[in-house]
């Protein structure tokens, strides 16, 4: 077989590098709820703070929770006047 390129052989064998010291260092992250739960995870950064997680989430905790977004929606109407 015959490739046609060079980045196709070397998909073909496998390794197909990454450019060097371009890329952010991934590592373990600690993830913090609003409703107190963390736990860890991958990502670039080293801590995360979320609203939402599994713990406290309707879909999986089967109850209803009452999320504030009111206050991002009065502050759109007031900064364009609507």
């Amino acid at each position: 077989m015959v490739a046609r390129h060079e980045s196709e052989m070397q998909r073909k064998r496998g390794d197909l590098l990454m450019k060097k010291d371009i890329h952010p260092a991934y590592g373990e992250s600690i993830v913090r709820c609003a409703c107190g739960e963390t736990f860890t995870t991958g990502s670039v950064k080293g801590e995360l703070k979320v609203e939402i997680c599994s713990k406290c989430h309707p879909f999986y905790t089967g109850r209803q929770k009452l999320v504030d977004s009111g206050g991002r929606v009065d502050r759109f109407k007031k900064r364009y006047g609507i």
